[in-house]
């Protein structure tokens, strides 16, 4: 048998045969088919907004709360004098509601920007609604459950330098997550 009568074995999905990628976009998840261009673009966009969320978010606690301690707090004392015995909670929640307005902003920026590169595609997936995008994505492996607890152990002890409400805001990522995993992996089953 020559080398030419030989079939060629396929390897990969259809998706990866032809050189694509497969990339999920928007709200909903739809998967695509890409080029490798498209995906690196994708990708690149995504970090980009993410440090931005976060930058922006941290950007603007800090504003805010300048605000707030130097011009609002003095006038809201008037009214209410008990705002000025605990302020570690006010900027707790000034930083929590910046940093969620702030990744609200970096979702729907992102989904927006995958859908502008992804027009004309081949849609491959009519997506998940968003429960099952976090089961999907919620922590499955035991590695990285020990990394989170790591994380809120190191935080929680580590004499490093800010402020109580920072600290208890860090904190509260890796509890989210733990807590998000546990309670899609083993009590909110389809």
């Amino acid at each position: 048998m020559d080398d030419e009568d030989e079939i060629p074995v396929m390897k990969g999905t259809p998706i990866t045969r032809g050189g694509g990628h497969f990339i999920r976009v928007g709200w909903w998840a739809k998967g695509y088919s890409v080029n490798s261009a498209t995906a690196g673009k994708y990708k690149l966009y995504s970090w980009l907004l993410l440090l931005t969320a976060i930058i922006g978010g941290f950007g603007g606690g800090y504003g805010v709360c300048f605000v707030y301690f130097e011009y609002a707090e003095p006038l809201a004392y008037r009214v209410f004098p008990t705002v000025r015995y605990y302020p570690m909670v006010m900027e707790f929640l000034i930083f929590l509601t910046s940093l969620l307005v702030s990744f609200g902003l970096y979702w729907q920026v992102r989904a927006k920007v995958g859908e502008a590169l992804v027009a004309g595609a081949t849609k491959l997936h009519d997506g998940y609604n968003p429960i099952d995008q976090r089961r999907r994505g919620s922590l499955k492996r035991k590695r990285a459950y020990l990394f989170h607890i790591l994380l809120l152990i190191g935080v929680a002890v580590a004499p490093i330098e800010i402020r109580d409400s920072l600290r208890w805001l860090i904190m509260l990522i890796p509890i989210y997550f733990l807590g998000e995993s546990i309670v899609l992996r083993f009590f909110w089953k389809n």
